[in-house]
């Protein structure tokens, strides 16, 4: 089994043809005992991982929720403070036209509810009160008449107005995307991302449109604007970046917030201003189809992935070790998508466990080592006696036969196996001996044969071409001497006739080492051109390869059979001859039977005439086809019916314009000259009695001729017409008084066949007959 192994494992390229043994006893115990240990390693750390992972996963949970919870408790305040707004607007404790009321109350709830950055309410008219933090307490008035123009107030905490700071310009209030979409939805929501004024942060407003409760008109809408700088603050507090990270994104890929050092990004998701999160949109894909939680780990990697598939390993340069992510939505009853992106570092948590996996692996290590270095020392115990029997084997193979080996071995089975190896060399030895002899007989035997064969032998250096012997038959052929051959090639002999068969020969003997009865023309030394079958194969001579060639001459035998080829060609031109004079005197035959018919009163004298006429016409036809043919012992039967077929026609002009042919034989079918005759006699026959007796002028009628192979030595002939049916009755042995009837029955005997009548539509009759010869296609 260990054999079939190793001889696999060579087939498929991964070890080389010869293993030594101690590698053979080292390499199956190392790999076992390496695969056992890094089994165990794999599994012990994949248990820490394991670990580690289900540790991660309850923390990320944990902490995604905590951000959740307090994400949604602030960013509920702004719409808080709107619904307050519209309620006091609805219970008229406010009015929104007045302009100059309602700025103590904006102020009181700025003051009231530190996490917002402004609170604002803009009118249809174009009126707008916003009051923010900025340089302190301010108050920014837009008048309606004005709408472009605002106003900024240095303001107290009731509302009241201290300082006028500037006038400045600005854009319609109502323009503002916020109010827009305020207007257009009637329902509260949030606006797009925009940067605040003159800063590089990202801000979010809350809108809340009010309506007329009669005439349900839009008088305004109340705006929360939030400041997301004040949401990174927060998320810092709840969780410190040696915990992790959290990142708030919009679908887009827009950084919203984080919990680190790193700005948001602008309004535009194409940024690389925060690699770990470009990192994490190409881990996940498409933000946007993310429904659920998902988490994944991140690791350092040396290198960052060459593609931007997915991909369990990233290259987070800041980081330094694996990271678990998870990633949850976060979405809200006024408009909000956003995703939460929270981060934790392996070694927050689970350093102890990977120590204790790198410990059992460090231990596991050191069980390898120990039992690798126990199997080498056990595979050399064995191997050295089995080295030394090598040698002795070696040596026996390259002549030196004398050989023994120390047969005082501990192992048992190895000294068995050294006094077996004594034993066997002393009897190749002796049997080498014998060889030698046997060899020695051998060498005369193949001396006597060299020396005595008729046909010319010869053995030449394969390299260079040189004669290095010839035998007497040689010499004899060829009229050489011995001295003239040896040490000489065959173009230094002139010894073959056309140039090119000696390098044709040359050529096969290096693409096939051999050459088999291969007819070559060779010259003697009087000039002489003889035709011999050459025989050559290349053999090991005293370690130098030569080639052994033997040289029948067949000039004799070429001569007759070219003798013989002339004499069939002559036979062949009076065999054709032949067949065309008995074509003629059948024609002429013909040609006087329809004479005399002519000549003839009588109609029924006329009529054993014409079918004389047409009879001898089908037998002459025979003839035609052969003197046609190149084959003088078969005819083309398709052919030979189709000219039959419509010179019948062509006979019975009367039929010629209401009856058609239909002849379907295969063209491949060909039968023999002693079934020709009796078949054409018997398709004449069928084919005139059916335009005699079965059709009826008064209709298009159709004649019917077939002929296929129906099993692998019979033939089946059918003719037919679809005319005038015959009698139930009615049998060839009961109207044989006939003589077209007499006739077919006696050549369907001659043909050794059968002939059966259907009846229906058609009248069929079918003749079935053995095949004679073999088709030939």
């Amino acid at each position: 089994m260990l054999h079939d192994l190793f001889v696999r494992l060579h087939q498929w390229g991964l070890i080389p043809q010869k293993v030594p043994l101690r590698s053979v006893l080292i390499t199956p115990f190392v790999v076992q005992t390496i695969a056992i240990v890094g089994l165990v390693s794999y599994l012990s750390l994949q248990s820490g991982h394991q670990a580690v992972a289900n540790l991660a996963g309850q923390l990320t949970n944990q902490l995604s929720d905590r951000v959740h919870a307090a994400l949604t408790t602030r960013l509920e305040i702004s719409h808080q403070i709107n619904r307050l707004n519209a309620t006091a607007v609805r219970l008229n404790q406010i009015d929104p036209q007045q302009m100059t009321t309602l700025e103590p109350h904006l102020m009181a709830q700025l003051t009231e509810f530190d996490t917002v950055t402004s609170i604002a309410f803009a009118t249809e008219r174009g009126d707008w009160r916003s009051v923010d933090r900025q340089q302190g307490l301010r108050l920014v008035a837009v008048d309606a008449d004005t709408p472009n123009q605002a106003t900024i107030y240095q303001s107290d905490a009731d509302g009241d107005r201290l300082q006028r700071l500037e006038t400045t310009s600005m854009d319609d209030v109502r323009q503002s995307q916020w109010y827009l979409k305020a207007i257009e939805t009637g329902e509260p929501g949030w606006s797009d991302l925009f940067h605040l004024e003159n800063e590089s942060t990202l801000a979010v407003n809350a809108y809340y449109p009010v309506l007329d409760p009669k005439t349900e008109r839009p008088l305004g809408v109340f705006s929360v604007n939030l400041n997301l700088n004040q949401i990174d603050l927060f998320l810092k507090q709840l969780l410190p970046n040696r915990f992790g990270e959290v990142y708030i994104v919009e679908r887009n890929g827009l950084m919203v917030a984080s919990s680190t050092n790193r700005a948001a990004s602008s309004v535009s998701p194409d940024t690389d201003r925060h690699p770990p999160l470009n990192q994490i949109r190409q881990a996940v894909g498409n933000l946007a189809q993310i429904d659920k939680q998902q988490q994944f780990v991140m690791q350092v990697n040396e290198h960052p992935p060459a593609s931007s598939g997915w991909s369990n390993v990233f290259h987070f340069p800041h980081w330094g070790d694996r990271h678990y992510v998870e990633i949850t939505p976060f979405q809200t009853e006024w408009g909000l998508d956003w995703l939460i992106v929270l981060t934790v570092p392996e070694t927050a948590f689970a350093q102890d466990i990977i120590s204790n996996a790198h410990m059992t692996m460090l231990l596991c290590a050191g069980a390898l080592v120990g039992a690798i270095t126990l199997g080498v020392t056990m595979a050399e115990c064995i191997a050295r006696p089995m080295h030394h029997l090598s040698d002795a084997s070696q040596a026996i193979a390259s002549g030196k036969l004398n050989q023994q080996i120390d047969s005082k071995i501990i192992v048992n089975e190895l000294r068995i196996m050294a006094q077996s190896f004594n034993q066997m060399a002393t009897q190749v030895q002796q049997a080498f001996d014998q060889i030698k002899i046997a060899l020695q007989e051998s060498e005369e035997k193949f001396t006597k044969i060299f020396r005595c064969s008729p046909d010319a032998i010869s053995i030449t250096s394969f390299s260079d071409g040189r004669f290095l012997e010839v035998n007497d038959s040689f010499l004899k052929n060829y009229g050489y001497t011995r001295e003239e051959v040896i040490g000489h090639t065959s173009l230094d002999l002139g010894l073959w006739q056309q140039g090119g068969d000696r390098d044709w020969f040359v050529t096969q003997l290096n693409q096939v080492g051999r050459l088999h009865n291969s007819e070559f023309q060779v010259r003697t030394k009087l000039g002489d051109v003889k035709t011999v079958l050459f025989s050559a194969e290349i053999i090991d001579l005293e370690g130098e390869t030569c080639v052994l060639a033997v040289r029948q001459d067949i000039s004799d035998r070429k001569k007759a059979a070219d003798q013989l080829r002339a004499s069939l060609q002559e036979k062949e031109v009076l065999l054709s001859e032949i067949h065309h004079r008995v074509k003629n005197n059948l024609q002429i035959v013909s040609s006087l039977l329809d004479l005399q018919a002519n000549r003839t009163h009588d109609s029924q004298s006329r009529e054993i005439l014409a079918n004389s006429c047409s009879r001898v016409f089908s037998m002459a036809l025979v003839h035609e086809c052969l003197y046609r043919s190149q084959n003088f012992a078969e005819i083309n039967f398709a052919n030979y019916a189709h000219e039959l077929a419509n010179h019948l026609l062509s006979t019975y002009k009367t039929h010629s314009d209401f009856v058609s042919l239909s002849v379907n034989i295969d063209p491949k079918i060909v039968i023999s000259l002693k079934q020709a005759i009796p078949c054409g006699l018997m398709l004449n026959e069928l084919v005139t009695n059916a335009l005699k007796y079965g059709l009826s002028k008064s209709q298009s009628r159709q004649i019917y001729i077939t002929l296929k192979q129906e099993q692998e030595h019979l033939l089946t002939l059918v003719v037919g017409h679809d005319g005038d049916t015959l009698p139930e009755n009615f049998t060839l042995e009961g109207h044989n008084t006939s003589m077209g009837i007499r006739l077919i029955l006696t050549l369907v005997e001659q043909l050794e066949g059968s002939i059966d009548i259907q009846r229906g539509e058609q009248t069929l009759f079918k003749v079935t007959f053995p095949i004679h010869t073999a088709l030939v296609t």
